[in-house]
């Protein structure tokens, strides 16, 4: 078992990376998860996926998205830590009671006719 590496980089609170730098990072993390584990996150929302980045960051203990890239290209739990933080859906009390809940018709029809019976 590999042992998680401490990742250096620079003093959290610093100075912000150079946006180019830090887009960059961040369509590398990317390429390289899909490439090494076959999730495609390179899609998903821009803010969506800087928050959850930045979570990851802070859960691993990084600094930098480099750092996190080699966490998870190094340590298999990392990657999938990371794969669950990013695939992990907003809870419902979070959505639009609208948006949240299926239709009837879209529910009957995934799970067929119901065989049970209601005894009176």
């Amino acid at each position: 078992m590999i042992a998680e590496p401490k990742v250096k980089g620079p003093v959290a609170g610093g100075p912000s990376p150079n946006p180019a730098v830090a887009e960059l990072e961040l369509h590398l993390l990317l390429e390289a998860v899909h490439r090494v584990s076959g999730y495609d996150f390179r899609e998903y929302a821009p803010g969506t996926l800087k928050r959850r980045v930045a979570e990851r960051m802070r859960a691993e203990n990084v600094t930098t998205t480099t750092g996190l890239l080699e966490r998870v290209l190094h340590v298999d739990r990392a990657m999938a830590r990371f794969v669950e933080a990013l695939s992990h859906t907003v809870s419902s009390p979070f959505r639009s009671r609208r948006s949240s809940r299926p239709s009837s018709n879209a529910c009957c029809r995934a799970c067929g006719p119901s065989r049970t019976r209601v005894s009176g």
